[in-house]
């Protein structure tokens, strides 16, 4: 590279350098923030297939991904770069970033923490949005995909970090959103922050934002520096970026596509990548770079070194978790894990409007169907039937509930929890908190229907078992569901296992006759006890039960439970 060109990127460099110090370009309390890499090389294991042997027998491991050998894939090849506050680095090309999660400081009041939640979405244009739900993609309308990224950001610059690694911001959007979302990402650049990210194609206006750029090929650094002189790069190797042509797509073209734009074939492509990256690496200004790499690296290495020896003091001290490891205590996490849950569960359909109306209708038809039972030969078997459908219904109902809910919940309890916001017995106690109430009225409205159209006995001691039967049966669904990374794994085991002890309740095979090999899933079966304890609340005292003289008969109560194998003096056995 020319002489010419290395003083310039050295001015540029100076000059970012001086405009940073600068009180009329930024104002910010915080300590700059220069990020340097050096020599980064990286590299994944991935399965690749082995030379499968002839026959059909190597043909159907093949197909079956049976035939599969350990091999090493190369992603970056010893990555040198920099990145200085008020300026935008993007990287082109193969790559892939994390992103900066952080929070909140403990020591701000909630004044302060409302002042800044303000401060934030007026930077970041959300105060259209700002009480809106986010919503669920295909189920529940919310805001739009801009904002939702806006929203990102939102999260992420609460505590004002002064480093930010944004991974592809405008994926998946239109041309309008990603240059709303760049132009957001500049605004906080020129506020003093270190900000890279990874992007692919982006057009002739947002490439106009960013102040530096990195191309990669095949994980292979090609340039570094300032936007700009990647032309006068590339129109040194013979390669002159056509005017009025987006540069961004034209450098990417050149390095990633099998054939060049002038008609050279494809290893005369590939000749001229291996040149592109050699070039570099040879060129003035990657000494330059890596002589600016050595001068940030000199500058900071006090106040790295005295974090370092920080890191060690606090690593070598605990070793356990404890209240200090969050930012809030623990009565500070439980007031806003409160707030957040019952904020979103009275916005949710599935645990208001939806599981209400199911609950009412089912209670409805029940009444309907089992309409002022009477004490009858027929009576008796509708009664034990309908004792064992508003059991198995409240249970179901409130189980889907947390089946549906908490494995999406854990995702984000596992982000936060990393990101130590709050414990996880914070957010399970809150999550009780919130869910018994629910769960309770829900029971009681469900049983109180039935109750009243088919003249069942005993209101509020079946009211009360019904609750207890609905608790247990969500405590259940809820150990599940947190062990299962996805919706479907938890109904794959919830549903079958309460099929089972539905069976070994006692309403489909007598007590009696269950072989003794299986009894023990009688006694693990909330439906056993559920269904034990209604019949009881049902048949217990009822002296008289009229009788056609054409075959046997149940007399009374006590008969029906001898029958059915439920002593009746167990009722409090049962219900603990």
């Amino acid at each position: 590279m020319h002489k010419k060109t290395v003083d310039s990127e050295r001015n540029l460099l100076i000059e970012s350098v001086d405009n940073y110090n600068s009180t009329e370009t930024v104002q910010s309390n915080n300590e700059r923030i220069y990020l340097t890499w050096e020599n980064i090389s990286a590299h994944v294991d991935v399965k690749a297939l082995a030379p499968s042997s002839p026959g059909f027998s190597g043909t159907l491991k093949k197909h079956l991904g049976l035939n599969y050998m350990q091999t090493k894939k190369q992603l970056l090849y010893n990555l040198s770069g920099y990145a200085i506050p008020g300026n935008i680095l993007a990287i082109l090309g193969s790559s892939g970033a994390g992103s900066a999660m952080l929070r909140m400081k403990s020591t701000i009041s909630d004044s302060d923490r409302y002042t800044r939640v303000q401060e934030v979405i007026a930077t970041l244009d959300l105060e259209r949005c700002q009480n809106t739900i986010i919503g669920i993609p295909g189920k529940l309308k919310g805001i739009s995909g801009g904002e939702l990224k806006r929203l990102t950001f939102a999260s992420v610059i609460l505590n004002d970090p002064q480093l930010l690694i944004i991974d592809e911001p405008t994926s998946g959007l239109d041309s309008h959103l990603a240059k709303s979302i760049v132009y957001t990402i500049k605004k906080l650049a020129l506020s003093g922050k270190t900000i890279i990210t990874v992007i692919h194609q982006p057009t002739s206006e947002i490439y106009s934002l960013i102040d530096s750029i990195c191309l990669l090929v095949g994980g292979k650094q090609a340039y570094f520096g300032v936007r700009d002189s990647a032309i006068d790069m590339f129109s040194s190797l013979g390669r002159q970026c056509p005017n009025n042509y987006n540069p961004a797509e034209y450098y990417l073209t050149q390095l990633a596509s099998a054939t060049s734009s002038n008609g050279n074939s494809k290893q005369d492509n590939s000749e001229f990548i291996v040149k592109c990256v050699e070039t570099f690496q040879q060129s003035t200004y990657n000494q330059l770079l890596m002589e600016t790499i050595t001068d940030i690296k000199q500058i900071s290495y006090n106040e790295l070194s005295f974090a370092v020896k920080y890191n060690e003091f606090i690593s070598s001290e605990s070793q356990k978790e404890s209240e200090l490891d969050y930012e809030s205590n623990f009565f500070r996490q439980m007031k806003w894990l409160l707030w957040r849950a019952f904020k979103s569960g009275a916005r949710d359909p599935v645990r208001t409007t939806n599981l209400l109306s199911k609950l009412v209708i089912v209670a409805i038809i029940y009444g309907l169907l089992y309409f002022q039972i009477t004490k009858t030969q027929e009576g008796v078997q509708n009664m034990n039937a309908l004792s064992l459908n508003i059991i198995n219904s409240a249970i179901r109902a409130c189980t889907l509930v947390v089946v549906l809910t908490i494995p999406l919940d854990c995702r984000q309890v596992f982000r936060d929890y990393r990101r130590r916001l709050y414990s996880v017995h914070a957010y399970y106690i809150c999550k009780v908190i919130t869910d018994l109430p629910y769960f309770i009225i829900m029971s009681w409205v469900f049983v109180t229907i039935v109750y009243f159209m088919t003249h069942m006995r005993n209101y509020f001691l079946l009211s009360a078992v019904i609750i207890i039967l609905t608790i247990s049966g969500t405590a259940f669904a809820s150990v599940v569901a947190a062990l299962s990374s996805t919706v479907e794994t938890a109904l794959l085991y919830v549903l079958p296992s309460q099929q089972v002890f539905l069976h070994v309740s006692g309403f489909f095979i007598n007590n009696a006759s269950i072989p003794s090999y299986v009894l023990w899933l009688q006694f693990i079966s909330i439906y056993y006890y559920g269904y034990s304890l209604v019949l009881i609340l049902q048949w217990a005292n009822v002296s008289h039960i009229k009788c056609d003289s054409s075959g046997p008969c149940f007399r009374n109560g006590t008969q029906i439970l001898r029958y059915n194998d439920i002593p009746p003096h167990h009722f409090t056995f049962y219900l603990y």
